[in-house]
């Protein structure tokens, strides 16, 4: 009996730590604050100016089929456009 309580203890302990990892890596809502964080970050010392480009990655599908296509680690890019503070 002492064997299978800590074997469902164990278990349970995975899957709030799989459910953790998996809401702080891999959430696309969570890496978008991550993201937009960083960005402000970096505007907020004019480390990113008109004309610079960015590259990017998601999670998407889509992204990923790119990242294979094209033998990169982006699937994206962009060009930087201020206008005032946005």
């Amino acid at each position: 009996m002492k064997k299978f309580i800590t074997v469902i203890m164990i278990s349970g302990l995975l899957v709030i730590t799989g459910l953790y990892a998996k809401r702080k890596f891999h959430d696309p809502s969570h890496r978008l604050e991550n993201a937009t964080k960083q960005v402000s970050q970096l505007a907020g010392k004019d480390d990113i100016k008109n004309g610079d480009i960015i590259f990017q990655i998601s999670l998407s599908g889509q992204s990923k089929a790119i990242q294979l296509a094209t033998h990169s680690e982006f699937s994206h890019c962009g060009i930087i456009y201020r206008n005032g503070n946005d």
